[in-house]
């Protein structure tokens, strides 16, 4: 099975100016932006950690991360999102295996847009404060995604 994430934000005119911010954030942390393909309503950012920026070896995907910027079109993923009126504005593919990388990533995200939520296809939702007591943890848990938020509040206290 694939996972997929979404982070989803209120509706707003910003939205390509948050998605130019959201590669200023991977570059941050360290990630290399190697291909975007620009289509009329997104763009699939392929990332990977690492200083090599002229290579890219097709076998090692297990460090690269596909994510969709959702610049002009509006992809609501739950009712529960669209009542709250939250909409797609990145969303990652293929989640399984990189879900220490993603943590990272909103970590760093929802520092500077702390009213996103992360929703993920197994009907979990992961606010700022989730996504913090995860991160913040001794020992990090590569299974969190699978995990109801609900469960590290316990383990921050």
């Amino acid at each position: 099975m694939i996972y997929e994430g979404r982070i989803l934000n209120k509706s707003c005119i910003e939205k390509r100016f948050i998605a130019y911010k959201f590669v200023d954030i991977l570059r941050e942390l360290g990630y290399i932006k190697y291909i975007v393909l620009k289509k009329e309503t997104t763009d699939l950012i392929y990332i990977k950690k690492g200083n090599d920026k002229f290579f890219f070896n097709k076998n090692d995907t297990s460090s690269l991360l596909n994510v969709y910027a959702y610049k002009e079109c509006k992809e609501i993923p739950t009712e529960k999102a669209e009542s709250a009126g939250l909409e797609t504005f990145f969303r990652f593919t293929d989640i399984i295996g990189r879900e220490l990388v993603i943590l990272e990533i909103l970590h760093k995200y929802m520092e500077k847009y702390s009213d996103a939520i992360f929703y993920v296809d197994n009907g979990l939702y992961f606010t700022k404060q989730d996504i913090d007591r995860i991160y913040n943890l001794k020992e990090p848990d590569s299974e969190w995604i699978y995990k109801d938020p609900d469960t590290y509040k316990e383990k921050s206290k």
